[in-house]
């Protein structure tokens, strides 16, 4: 959950902090670009959802209403119409689409490149303290051990937060 998220983000930056200042300020300043990521990225995407639900919604009636109206539209419609009203929604479908994947790329490339950039900060302080005889084995394997599961728990709590958005975009068009 984001409180367990949280907490243990609390507590990596204590134990780094009590191994070297600087690492902790490598994890503080991470996580507020990540808490930066979450606000100006996120209702991008939210949006995107919603016109993407919205776009669905609209495509999925058009044709249950081709195939309710299929001997009217046999009959009465040489095809050419009745095509072009189904490939204008879909093709208003498909933009939503990929407007909503390019939200969800920037969201993961942006973190997956401040994860990067947190562990290779922390990992190269580890390294510079150790052959300065400033911290232990044992330091630098609990550093790297905090920094490796953050980003892991980084990932799998940006999952998270995106499938909600893309949820509640699709449950906010259904409750309209």
């Amino acid at each position: 959950t984001m409180w367990s998220f949280v907490t243990f983000v609390i507590l990596a930056i204590t134990i780094l902090v009590s191994l070297d200042p600087l690492m902790g300020l490598v994890v503080a300043l991470w996580f507020i670009g990540y808490a930066a990521i979450v606000w100006f990225l996120l209702p991008e995407m939210r949006r995107a959802g919603r016109a993407t639900a919205d776009e669905r919604s609209i495509f999925n009636g058009r044709l249950v209403d081709a195939f309710t109206n299929i001997m009217a539209v046999k009959l009465f419609d040489s095809g050419r119409r009745e095509h072009a009203y189904m490939r204008d929604g879909l093709e208003r479908f498909l933009v939503a689409v990929k407007r909503l994947t390019r939200a969800v790329t920037t969201v993961r490339s942006s973190v997956a490149l401040i994860n990067g950039i947190m562990m290779s900060s922390i990992a190269a302080i580890c390294i510079h303290k150790f052959a300065a005889g400033g911290i232990s084995t044992g330091a630098v394997a609990a550093a790297l051990g905090l920094v490796f599961r953050l980003n892991q728990m980084s990932g799998w709590m940006m999952f998270n937060i995106n499938g909600l958005v893309r949820n509640y975009a699709t449950v906010q068009d259904a409750t309209r």
